[in-house]
């Protein structure tokens, strides 16, 4: 069955890729960002040591909650109202670009003036700097946010899939370029990465505007209306991250920078099992936003059971080739992150599972779930990280988040279950006909 066209506000009918092309070029993105963003990372990781990729981390990290904070998830809203409300799509684009000048500046300036009124023993310890890099890329992160949500509402998912890789292979070209020049520091590190957010950031922009057609407008009904939407989207947007990045703050405030070092990189070793569930979410948010809920009831379920088999599978394997791995990559002085990243596990496995829900459950324009849930698990992390990490060092920030991600897990599938009435064992357990019922579906949304 062919997926219904739908008339775009230039009178022009748009172009539909196929559920197969959507999903290929998915985790062809994702398997891009896994291979490009691990090489450069490890490179930095070897060439720094563990207390610069520490510092690094950090400081990426400051920019990325700075954006998060400030976008009002505003991304989210341009995915489902591009899709459902596809006349509006022009004064998506005039908004969003309004909003990361005039509000990224806002922003820049109020953090400027909040950092001299606060005492320097709660403030990253970070040079002046690395201060300045950091708030350099808030304006081009939130044009690259907005521009990523309003590509996957437009259902361009094959632009979606090259850009996101593209940032993280324009950084690991630069940081080759440094490290044979021997320039390779900190600084000139921070200084690529947000060259390359400024490269990607206007490529995506000016991809969505190309799209819907050069005349924008600015609506601030729409922009009100989106609101409305975004507020839940934001909430939960703002709240996850956090949970996923409060304890690097918190590593920095008690520990040390190796320490951070150590955590960073059984994180990202964690992270390889989530590229393929985010690729899934990608394409289940337009997917059932330009159907209806009976699209998620279907295609869901199958996606979600092969999903968490394989990152099942991904977590035994890194439990067992982890150590060998760390000592072969980033170097034996990163072999203090191997425990961190057994105890980081089992919570990354489940958090696999829910980012495919929380992907369905936006798509059927429900983001109130997702923000109960990460304002909860946010919360509960705070707290036990408050007593771990003094006390247990990584080993009690790597515990406090598997904790966390399997609270947030176990209520992302309470919800989906009670919104979808899908019985629990349709999440969990591989069946052996999944392929062949995978292959109707594309064909049939084909």
């Amino acid at each position: 069955m062919t997926e219904p066209a739908r008339l775009s506000q230039t009178g022009e009918v748009d172009k539909r890729e196929s559920l197969f092309v959507k999903l290929t070029s998915a985790f062809g993105s994702q398997l891009g960002l896994l291979m490009f963003g691990m090489v450069a990372q490890f490179l930095l990781a070897r060439f720094l040591g563990p207390a610069g990729k520490g510092t690094f981390s950090l400081t990426i990290a400051l920019a990325n909650t700075l954006t998060i904070l400030a976008h009002f998830s505003l991304s989210s809203a341009n995915s489902h109202f591009a899709g459902r409300y596809p006349d509006d799509r022009r004064a998506m684009v005039g908004n969003s670009i309004f909003i990361a000048f005039i509000w990224g500046a806002i922003v820049t300036a109020l953090v400027v003036y909040v950092k001299g009124k606060v005492p320097e023993a709660y403030l990253p310890r970070i040079s002046e700097r690395m201060w300045g890099m950091a708030l350099v890329a808030v304006i081009p992160l939130l044009l690259f946010e907005f521009g990523n949500g309003l590509v996957l509402g437009l259902n361009w998912i094959k632009r979606l899939s090259v850009v996101l890789p593209l940032k993280e292979a324009l950084f690991l070209a630069g940081i080759l370029w440094l490290a044979m020049d021997g320039i390779l520091s900190i600084e000139s590190a921070v200084a690529v990465w947000v060259s390359a957010v400024v490269i990607v950031a206007l490529l995506q922009i000016f991809s969505a505007w190309w799209r819907v057609g050069w005349a924008i407008t600015v609506s601030p009904k729409l922009l009100a209306k989106m609101a409305l939407f975004s507020v839940q989207s934001h909430t939960a947007n703002v709240f996850t991250f956090l949970r996923s990045r409060f304890d690097w703050f918190l590593i920095d405030h008690f520990l040390t920078p190796s320490d951070l070092g150590y955590y960073t990189i059984a994180g990202m070793l964690v992270y390889v099992l989530w590229y393929l569930p985010i690729a899934i979410a990608q394409v289940l948010i337009p997917h059932i936003s330009s159907r209806d809920d009976a699209a998620g009831n279907e295609l869901t379920p199958l996606l979600a059971r092969l999903g968490f088999s394989l990152a099942l599978i991904g977590a035994v394997m890194l439990g067992i080739f982890g150590l060998p791995l760390i000592i072969l990559l980033p170097g034996r002085q990163f072999v203090p992150a191997y425990p961190a990243l057994l105890l980081l596990l089992p919570g990354g496995v489940v958090m696999s599972l829910a980012r495919i829900l929380a992907g369905d459950l936006i798509g059927r324009g429900l983001p109130k779930y997702s923000m109960v849930i990460s304002v909860v698990a946010f919360i509960l992390n705070v707290a036990v990280n408050l007593v771990f990490i003094p006390r247990f060092g990584i080993l009690g920030a790597a515990a406090t988040a598997s904790i966390t991600h399997i609270f947030a897990g176990l209520l992302y599938i309470y919800f989906f279950i009670r919104v979808s009435g899908v019985p629990l064992g349709e999440l969990l357990i591989l069946r052996r006909e999944d392929l062949k019922g995978l292959k109707r579906i594309l064909r049939r949304a084909s």
